[in-house]
């Protein structure tokens, strides 16, 4: 008696995981195999580009973290209790704090467009592949626009140290 309903328990699991890769290969069919195929990839490739309003935005984000960097640093100028601080090094150490907040941005929008890809496809091995949807090429964008600003950030904190032996 025990056996026999092991045995179809086994069966059901074996039958279900069937129905599912057989529901996961037509999802992946109808995204990758339909006729319009090129022309999707045409138009994801075409909204996951940075527009010059993008470039703008990253100069606006990469200008207010320097701005935020140097109000820091004046005002960590006089903090005699904190040794570290003295010399402008505030402007070092916010324009490195603030470029890691623009990383840890970065990866919580990659981290959404795999959890959207995972549940598009419903199977959690097919997260990295692309939906080829507007909505997710928005969030390739967007994310493209927080990893230009954290390096120019990281760019900026390094020049500030560098140049001026901070």
């Amino acid at each position: 008696m025990k056996n026999k309903v092991s045995k179809e328990i086994k069966q059901n699991r074996i039958d279900d995981r069937k129905a599912h890769n057989k529901e996961v290969e037509q999802k992946i069919q109808a995204v990758y195999d339909n006729y319009s195929y090129h022309s999707k990839v045409l138009e994801y490739n075409q909204l996951k580009k940075l527009r010059w309003q993008d470039w703008l935005i990253i100069l606006a984000i990469f200008v207010a973290g320097c701005l935020l960097s140097v109000l820091f640093g004046y005002l960590t100028l006089n903090i005699s209790s904190i040794s570290s601080f003295r010399n402008w090094k505030g402007v070092g150490w916010f324009a490195i704090f603030y470029a890691s907040i623009l990383v840890l941005i970065a990866i919580i929008i990659g981290y959404l467009r795999n959890k959207h890809a995972m549940e598009f496809f419903n199977d959690r091995r097919r997260r990295y592949q692309k939906t080829l949807q507007n909505y997710e090429a928005k969030l390739v964008r967007i994310k493209k626009i927080f990893w230009s600003s954290s390096f120019l950030m990281f760019l900026f904190a390094i020049v500030i140290y560098l140049v001026f032996n901070i």
